[in-house]
């Protein structure tokens, strides 16, 4: 029989020594299924606790980020992103983030074995959102959503678009392929300004592999 327990502010929260402000959560919890309440914290360890046996997946999650973050390094210097070099993809070593991606990667060992059907696990989404909405060199940020009939792109500048195709080369040299294959592949799925889309053309000669 499941053991429901009711939290109806941080101030129960079991976990004494997190208290933050400004939140009224509302957490059900059913052998470890949660239904959660309309606003939490950026990161709550209610829902983000470690379980057992979860040690070697981070560790794993943490060498394939480390790995990423070498390769993606490797091609910024080849095309002067200096900066963006040491700076890439560091919000993902943030718990909100973290968490969620080495659950979603590692678990099902996803790194090796993806299908964009999965990407509907709605733990990843939450932390994909987070990352989305912190890096400039993700196309998904430079979208304006007002309502759900207006999901307006804008254009992304030179800077973050060159970002961007580092990106995508410093995967390629994980898992094969090329950065414009696969541009040429996914580029009916993104929702790019007119703008964007002639940018990564002019770019991509501008920056040839």
């Amino acid at each position: 029989m499941a053991k429901w327990l009711r939290i109806e502010s941080c101030e129960d929260c079991p976990f004494v020594d997190y208290k933050p402000s400004m939140w009224c959560c509302t957490y059900f919890i059913d052998e470890g299924e949660f239904i959660i309440g309309d606003r939490i914290p950026d990161w709550c360890p209610l829902l983000d606790a470690p379980k057992e046996g979860d040690k070697e997946m981070y560790w794993k999650y943490l060498k394939y980020l480390l790995e990423h973050k070498k390769n993606v390094g490797i091609e910024c210097l080849k095309m002067g992103l200096l900066l963006h070099a040491i700076t890439h993809d560091l919000s993902k070593f943030r718990p909100s983030e973290f968490i969620p991606y080495a659950r979603f990667f590692m678990r099902k060992d996803r790194a090796n074995n993806y299908k964009q059907s999965d990407e509907n696990d709605k733990d990843f989404q939450r932390g994909w959102n987070h990352h989305q909405k912190r890096n400039k060199h993700h196309w998904n940020y430079w979208i304006s959503v007002t309502k759900e009939t207006e999901i307006i792109p804008v254009p992304m500048p030179k800077k973050y678009i060159r970002q961007m195709i580092a990106d995508w080369r410093g995967m390629a040299r994980k898992f094969g392929g090329t950065a414009r294959e696969y541009y040429e592949g996914h580029k009916q799925e993104m929702i790019l300004h007119p703008i964007t889309a002639v940018r990564i053309n002019v770019y991509w000669g501008e920056d040839e592999e």
